[in-house]
């Protein structure tokens, strides 16, 4: 069912974005979100006052103001269950045969690398399952954020990985 409003054409200026139903003017910015969580954790991250904003919804539900505000976190030590407190250690460089220290930075990228891969077979094997879901659309929409986010940081591991190859 289509709601008439969403016919007419003030409404499509308001709301342009299928899939952001929120709506935040303030100073001359205007920002669309897709959900209230979004939406409140922009408020609360830029801490803006309900007197310096304005929030449409396009099926015209309110917002329900709450700030949450992170505490400062302080450092304790902790304490164990016989009683002591424990520190931080450190993590002993690997040395290798000849006594150079090594660096596991190279195998972390491997290891960064193929969990971005494995991620983003799992993001091509979701569209495949949803390809009979008649919501399809909507979580394609989702879903191709995603996809290309991990796109990214693959070709950025790439190009890191090229550049220290042409510098040894």
């Amino acid at each position: 069912m289509i709601r008439s409003n969403i016919l007419e054409p003030e409404f499509n200026i308001l709301f342009p974005y299928q899939t952001f139903p929120w709506r935040l003017e303030f100073d001359k910015t205007v920002c669309h979100f897709e959900c209230e969580e979004h939406l409140q954790k922009y408020l609360d991250r830029y801490k803006l006052k309900a007197k310096d904003y304005k929030v449409l919804n396009r099926d015209g539900k309110s917002l329900k103001s709450s700030q949450k505000h992170k505490k400062s976190v302080q450092s304790k030590p902790r304490k164990s269950s016989n009683g002591s407190t424990s520190a931080v250690r450190k993590r002993k460089p690997r040395v290798d045969s000849t006594g150079n220290i090594t660096s596991n930075a190279r195998s972390k990228r491997c290891v960064k690398k193929e969990r971005l891969l494995i991620a983003l077979t799992q993001i091509e094997n979701v569209v495949t399952l949803l390809e009979d879901n008649e919501w399809k659309n909507y979580l394609y929409n989702h879903l191709s954020p995603v996809k290309y986010e991990l796109e990214r940081q693959i070709t950025n591991l790439n190009v890191y990985e090229e550049t220290n190859k042409t510098r040894d």
